[in-house]
């Protein structure tokens, strides 16, 4: 299977690794649009359009933690909506009412404007596989290990599909991959085909995976 490798390294004379490996390390996957993760129907009753972003936290080794879903609905009206998920928990992000769960249908009340709730997908398997690895000094390390150690750093992530059942996402979806880095212990950041922007004291790193990479 194809895969997309991004590669950079750091330079970090006064660097305590493990903030890059537990706190900067928060790679994500947006997806806009009509996406159903796993499987979800149209918003009904109300006349409303929906947007979805699902966001993936990656562990230091590019396992996944949690996978949940900012569900996103637009009315002129308002009314009563219906939508589908199977997700563990989920959240009102606009306002107190409630809810309701019968399975996996989901209906709550929304105003006229927007209305976004968030839902925790049960499933952890997404549309792509994530390797990262580690290279201190040139010397492979595990994240565990990187801990209070300073040096030249290189991080590799790996990008390859998954045996996610939907290859839709796969073939059609662009993934975006974020790498926040602290510049207070990170210097001479570099990162060959990504994009840099400050955030406050933060370099953030953003890579774009095109479909079927």
């Amino acid at each position: 299977s194809m895969y997309m490798k991004k590669r950079f390294k750091v330079l970090l004379p006064f660097l305590l690794v493990s903030a890059i490996v537990l706190t900067a390390l928060a790679p994500s996957l947006s997806s806009h649009g009509e996406a159903r993760l796993p499987q979800q129907a149209p918003a009904a009753e109300a006349s409303a359009s929906k947007e979805e972003v699902v966001y993936a936290n990656l562990g230091s080794d590019g396992s996944v933690g949690k996978i949940y879903v900012v569900n996103i609905f637009e009315s002129t009206e308002g009314g009563t909506v219906k939508d589908y998920g199977d997700y563990e928990s989920v959240l009102n992000l606009t306002d107190t009412s409630a809810i309701s769960r019968n399975g996996e249908e989901l209906t709550f009340n929304m105003g006229p404007g927007r209305f976004y709730y968030q839902g925790n997908l049960k499933s952890k398997i997404l549309p792509w596989d994530f390797d990262i690895s580690y290279i201190l000094n040139g010397v492979r390390l595990p994240a565990k290990e990187l801990a209070g150690k300073s040096g030249s750093l290189e991080i590799n992530i790996k990008t390859k599909e998954s045996s996610y059942p939907d290859k839709a996402f796969y073939e059609n979806y662009m993934l975006q991959i974020s790498v926040t880095l602290d510049t207070s212990k990170c210097r001479n950041i570099s990162a060959e085909g990504a994009t840099i922007a400050n955030a406050g004291k933060n370099k953030v790193v953003n890579f774009t995976v095109m479909p079927k990479s």
